[in-house]
């Protein structure tokens, strides 16, 4: 079992990658709307209030999306629907996805 962890910052890419996530049969993503730390640092601490400088040309957009998913031929799937799209998240700003190795916990033995 996989777990992916998808970091979006770009909102003009959501729909098109959820389209991509349920092109590969990913359906039970959970989807966050989050702040980034920039944002909240440049907001809610004085020090690094020169960050609201960089706000200015956007980047305070960010969304997380996690799912667990069975086998890694659905990252294939989902890799190759986000090409066709054209989202590359290697390009600077698009944001990073993360695939990491989980075993299932149903919790403790009783």
């Amino acid at each position: 079992m996989l777990y992916l962890i998808i970091h979006l910052q770009r909102e003009e890419y959501e729909e098109d990658l959820l389209l991509a996530m349920a092109s590969a049969g990913v359906f039970d993503a959970v989807v966050s709307d989050c702040r980034s730390a920039r944002e909240t640092m440049a907001h809610a601490l004085p020090i690094f209030a020169g960050f609201s400088a960089d706000l200015s040309g956007g980047g305070t957009y960010a969304k997380l999306i996690a799912a667990s998913i069975s086998e890694e031929k659905v990252v294939d799937d989902l890799l190759e629907e986000l090409k066709e799209a054209d989202i590359d998240f290697e390009e600077e700003g698009v944001g990073s996805m993360f695939v990491l190795p989980v075993s299932k916990y149903a919790g403790p033995a009783r």
